[in-house]
């Protein structure tokens, strides 16, 4: 059996195996002879000036499970996202699914309807100018939560984190919840009330629940609730929750890093 690479269609690509339903075999054979072919000695990679040993033997990360990685764009992408997105080792069984566009909320919903498309368990989602830690796919995956996140800063002269609690009130027309930014960085994995979504994982099953084009901008008078704090109110009241690993720390760059 061969894997073979399906016709990429407005931003939208899968690998699929020539049998619909036998992916995961095909894949630990190609892990395998991936595994078999890795040098003894390290490759090194320069980086912002400084050396360091990749893909050594116990450090390259073959992953078996195929998750559908979902990045929204606007005009302008960091260089280091690519930089950094490297060494993330995508696997070459994954989806993935980019979308070019000024609205966010546009461009996440895209993202959203093709994953409930395909056929991962998993949408990793990552925002084009966040940079995350090389191994935060696999931190996120351990805890088996359906909605969980790493973190990062704002962009911003206090630099507060991007997760947020419930004040207690809501917008003028009642339909949407305020909430307050977190003063402080926490410890471990936390139940909170919304997160940023440049660096999430999210289950099938809660996409599934959401259905499609979950993602609103919504505007009432001089109060502002944005898509990442409406998806969350969404998932909230489904009943999953809100998680952020405060382990899988984020750099949020644009002009600078943060």
């Amino acid at each position: 059996m061969s894997l073979k690479r399906l016709s990429v269609t407005n931003g939208v690509g899968r690998l699929e195996a020539t049998k619909k339903d036998d992916r995961i075999p095909v894949i630990r054979a190609v892990a395998d002879r991936i595994l078999s072919k890795i040098p003894k000695h390290p490759v090194r990679a320069q980086r912002d000036g400084h050396e360091s040993e990749r893909y050594e033997r116990g450090q390259l990360r073959i992953r078996t499970e195929p998750v559908c990685w979902g990045i929204p764009m606007d005009e302008m992408v960091p260089s280091r996202f690519f930089s950094n997105f490297l060494e993330l080792q995508p696997m070459p069984w994954d989806d993935w699914i980019t979308n070019l566009n000024t609205y966010i909320y546009t461009a996440r919903n895209y993202i959203h309807d093709n994953f409930l498309k395909g056929r991962a368990n998993w949408l990793v989602g990552l925002d084009s100018d966040v940079l995350p830690p090389p191994n935060f796919l696999e931190r996120l995956l351990e805890h088996k939560k359906d909605f969980v996140s790493g973190w990062y800063k704002k962009k911003s002269i206090k630099l507060e984190p991007v997760v947020y609690d419930w004040r207690g009130d809501m917008t003028l027309d009642g339909k949407g919840k305020l909430y307050a930014v977190r003063n402080s960085i926490g410890e471990g994995l936390e139940k909170v009330a919304a997160v940023g979504l440049g660096c999430y994982v999210m289950s099938r099953e809660l996409a599934e629940k959401l259905g499609p084009s979950p993602y609103r901008m919504p505007f009432e008078g001089k109060d502002y609730t944005g898509e990442d704090l409406y998806l969350c109110n969404s998932i909230n009241e489904l009943g999953y929750g809100v998680w952020v690993d405060w382990t899988v720390a984020c750099a949020h760059t644009g002009l600078g890093v943060y």
